[in-house]
């Protein structure tokens, strides 16, 4: 009884020392140095560098005096310093380890993986209805299902493939891993079904694309033949192409000068009696026609690689601004409105004299090493020689300048230089688009 009673004094005498608040208890030592042990380590545990998952905020790796992580591998638990095992990114064991020893703390992670998985759709768990799906294959004859047939059989028959490599494994398993619900029919559906149905698709096109060849060449013999009936032209038709100046003016006179035997072509048959010109569009036509004659002729002169053009522009400008563009009595509605778009489109380009003052500044600007005369600047020596240009006979128009400025380089050493580099600047980029076209026809990308 005495040893009972000593024990439970000993015991309420504990309970009351670790009650009281000034008095540390027996077991108080130890406590406070397991708590301070417990914040050392803490404050040696710093968070693995480039990681995102919220797991990380129970696990850390240590770290040296500096902060700096010394090994990324060894992963070890905030809440009761336990280092956890991984392999290499993964963060499995960590949830495993938070979910059994540190319940709470699970929950709260994992309620933030769930609303990261609702965000993200690649790590959503699918529905049952959504797995049920996936497992579920195509049905026969389904629009899916047509569609990926019609490809395997398009490529047996463009890379001209033998049949049995439908029922060759490796082909099967790619097939399987592109799309799990497509189920590949056999061989026999291949060679008696998918092809022979592909066989007649092809052949009703190219005698579709025949009969359109034929109906052509068949209207081209109408046309010879209505020509020659009404004494007109044995002229083929020409089409517009946005690459060729003056494609369009021509399109447009071969229309109105076969009109009569084309609405002979037209009403012979029923399905094309509606393209049959009316007074209203022969009007706007020869309105067209009016307007874009007179320019043919000066684009067409502008289009020329062989002779100066560039000298050309000023001139034809004039022409355009006074002559061409200038409204007539007679002029139509159609061809007025075209006159005056072109006649603004003109006015707002910048003026010739501009470039040409500006080229001769920059040349004005540079030493000329010809010129043996120290006293006289370039400027005065351009200003001379300007001056008795002015006074002189001109080239005539039909000759070429560069032979002019050629003949005239000792009266004139400064400017015959200026006309030498100017003057052999093509007026249009048509020179430069004939090269590539050519180097087109030649160069193709088969």
């Amino acid at each position: 009884m005495c040893a009972i009673s000593l024990s439970r004094a000993h015991i309420i005498e504990m309970v009351v020392a670790s009650c009281s608040p000034g008095t540390p208890g027996p077991g108080s030592s130890s406590a406070s140095q397991s708590s301070t042990s417990s914040s050392l380590m803490e404050s040696r545990i710093v968070k693995k560098p480039n990681t995102t998952s919220p797991i990380w905020k129970y696990f850390g790796v240590e770290a040296d005096d500096s902060g700096k992580p010394i090994n990324t591998d060894q992963v070890i638990c905030r809440v009761c310093d336990t280092v956890v095992r991984t392999n290499g990114g993964s963060t499995t064991n960590l949830f495993s380890h938070l979910k059994k020893h540190h319940q709470l703390k699970y929950s709260k992670t994992y309620g933030c993986a769930s609303k990261l998985s609702n965000k993200s759709p690649s790590l959503a768990q699918p529905t049952i209805q959504e797995a049920l799906t996936k497992s579920v294959k195509y049905q026969k004859h389904s629009r899916k299902w047509k569609e990926l047939t019609d490809s395997i059989t398009y490529c047996v028959r463009k890379d001209m493939l033998p049949i049995y490599t439908v029922e060759k494994n490796g082909f099967r398993d790619m097939l399987k891993s592109f799309d799990p619900r497509y189920e590949l029919p056999s061989r026999k559906y291949f060679s008696q079904v998918a092809i022979p149905a592909l066989y007649v698709a092809t052949t009703d096109k190219v005698k579709q694309e025949l009969a359109e060849v034929a109906n052509f060449w068949k209207k081209k013999r109408e046309l010879r033949l209505a020509q020659q009936l009404l004494s007109l032209p044995e002229h083929s038709l020409v089409g517009d192409c946005s690459t060729r100046w003056g494609s369009t003016f021509f399109m447009i006179e071969q229309v109105l000068e076969q009109k009569e035997a084309l609405r002979c072509v037209l009403l012979q048959d029923p399905k094309m009696k509606h393209l049959c010109f009316t007074w209203q569009d022969i009007d706007v036509l020869e309105s067209l026609a009016a307007f874009m004659s007179p320019l043919f002729d000066f684009t067409d002169s502008l289009c020329g690689e062989q002779l100066v053009t560039v000298s050309t522009i000023k001139p034809v400008l004039c022409i355009l601004k006074n002559d061409i563009l200038s409204e007539c009595n007679d002029d139509t509605e159609h061809t007025s409105t075209c006159k005056a778009r072109v006649l603004e489109y003109v006015t707002t380009k910048k003026k010739l004299g501009t470039w040409l003052k500006r080229a001769q500044d920059k040349l004005s600007q540079s030493s000329d090493s010809t010129v043996e005369n120290d006293e006289s600047s370039v400027a005065t020596i351009i200003s001379k020689e300007s001056e008795s240009y002015k006074k002189v006979l001109r080239p005539d128009a039909d000759s070429n300048p560069l032979d002019w400025w050629q003949h005239h380089s000792l009266s004139y050493p400064v400017t015959s230089q200026l006309a030498e580099k100017y003057l052999s600047i093509c007026a249009s980029s048509a020179s430069s688009e004939r090269v590539f076209s050519t180097s087109g026809h030649i160069v193709s990308k088969e």
